[in-house]
């Protein structure tokens, strides 16, 4: 959001349309117990049981990531190919299809 008037003259200097307020920093309290999720639960096994292969070692640290703080969403309904345009993605945060992802020999996530 830039404020700009019309002078005739050379522009005026650009202003941000921030509020003020305190700049962020670093966090006030450090957590005292880490977090532990219910290892039992019918959605967590789920979740352990799905396999990522044909991942990068950064894609699949970002998903064993989202899996340990349970982040991970898993896909309810198959989403579109990058590389074919079919539905036939049914890993979540992959965006080609195992098909696809060996022809090209990549990764299913970042490509």
């Amino acid at each position: 959001c830039v404020l700009k008037a019309d002078f005739g003259g050379p522009e005026p200097p650009q202003m941000s349309c921030r509020k003020g307020g305190p700049s962020k920093g670093a966090p006030r309290h450090q957590n005292s117990v880490a977090f532990k999720h219910n290892k039992h639960s019918k959605k967590t096994k789920k979740i352990d049981g799905i396999s990522h292969d044909g991942l990068c070692p950064k894609c699949s640290g970002i998903i064993a990531w989202r899996k340990k703080y349970r982040k991970y969403k898993p896909l309810k309904a198959p989403r579109k190919c990058g590389g074919c345009q079919q539905r036939t993605v049914t890993r979540a945060y992959h965006v080609l299809c195992a098909k696809c992802r060996t022809a090209k020999n990549v990764c299913a996530k970042c490509l």
